[in-house]
């Protein structure tokens, strides 16, 4: 058993940093997002084994850059941060790095994931002056594990060369934005996750974030449920990863999501009884339209308005969106969710406390 650690930026109590929000939350108010996830397109140019968006993609949808522009500033009126991701590949848009320099003009705090394929000098130049953190997907340290992560088509090396771009310019510019790699663990590629590490402190990202692979209910054969005998196997690997880390290079393994996945409950810890997390953070799909999780995107069920036909401050404010709360049924949702952890927290501020001056 690997013990907690400083999960730094992952660290899910990061919700007190907004207690303003969470006052708003607890007198039964509906809240503004604190951060928006943002899909500029559902197209991608990987075909990754793990992917959650496999509904999505079909669609194959992308935003205008009027109405991403628009969109942009809406969300700078009533929330901090947005996330560009998917989805797809974010910068299969070619206006997504527009959008970008937008989203920081207007006071926006950004955020990057990309599986660094497309990245080229000038993007990288935008992305580091623009972004508080820029996330590449990698989960290999060959080509020939990257190929059977991310499909045949996918170039290891030049994701490699974006990375190393990506600190060089971060140099350059002398900026604090945070460079990390991705390592999903998965059946195919856990026995690689010491030597992913290895690589990406050698590149020179400030962090490497290990997890555990998503599920979803109605995903391939491979991925309908979690191979546990993988993820034992993987925490004593994670165990010697951790070591890599030194005052320049945080390994950063989410072992609250092995745990729980290793629990003997079936529920995956999943103990309270409403999904609350999405009054704290929204996303937008590459059709326009909000939805109440990034796992459901697309999928029309879970949309809560249409920004071609509402604004953004509209939809978050709207019967709709309150009324989602209590129509989603979580059982049906993947185990260990991006909100799971907030989920704990919130369910446990919502318990009536006795005593409650008494501390």
């Amino acid at each position: 058993m690997i013990e907690n650690i400083n999960l730094k930026q992952f660290n899910p109590q990061k919700i007190f940093q907004h207690l303003d929000r969470l006052a708003e939350w607890q007198a039964g108010k509906l809240v503004h997002p604190v951060c928006v996830e943002f899909f500029p397109s559902n197209l991608c140019n990987h075909s990754c084994i793990f992917c959650v968006s496999e509904y999505y993609k079909s669609k194959k949808e992308i935003l205008s850059k009027k109405l991403m522009l628009r969109i942009i500033k809406e969300i700078s009126r009533v929330s901090k941060a947005i996330t560009f991701s998917g989805g797809g590949e974010p910068l299969a848009n070619p206006n997504t790095i527009e959008a970008v320099e937008s989203a920081k003009k207007n006071g926006l705090d950004v955020g990057f994931i990309t599986n660094g394929e497309l990245l080229d000098r000038e993007k990288i130049r935008v992305l580091v002056k623009n972004c508080t953190w820029i996330r590449v997907s990698l989960d290999a340290s060959s080509s020939k594990i990257y190929k059977k992560m991310h499909g045949k088509n996918a170039d290891f090396n030049k994701t490699i060369k974006s990375l190393y771009d990506l600190v060089k310019e971060k140099k350059r510019q002398k900026s604090k934005v945070t460079i990390g790699a991705q390592f999903i663990i998965h059946p195919l590629n856990y026995k690689d996750v010491i030597n992913c590490g290895r690589l990406v402190k050698r590149i020179g990202v400030d962090y490497y974030q290990i997890r555990p692979v998503d599920i979803r209910p109605e995903q391939k054969e491979h991925c309908k449920t979690y191979p546990q005998t993988i993820f034992s196997k993987s925490l004593k690997l994670i165990k010697d990863a951790i070591k890599l880390s030194d005052k320049n290079f945080d390994v950063l393994p989410s072992i609250h999501k092995f745990n729980d996945v290793l629990s003997p409950q079936k529920s995956y810890s999943r103990y309270y009884t409403k999904c609350l997390g999405p009054n704290f953070t929204t996303v937008i799909g590459a059709d326009a339209k909000v939805y109440f999780c990034c796992y459901y995107a697309g999928y029309p069920q879970y949309s809560i308005g249409d920004l071609t036909k509402n604004s953004f401050k509209e939809i978050m404010n709207s019967k709709k969106r309150k009324k989602m709360f209590e129509k989603v049924d979580f059982s049906k949702c993947q185990p260990l969710c991006r909100n799971h952890e907030i989920n704990k927290i919130l369910y446990e501020l919502s318990l009536p406390r006795e005593h409650k001056n008494f501390l």
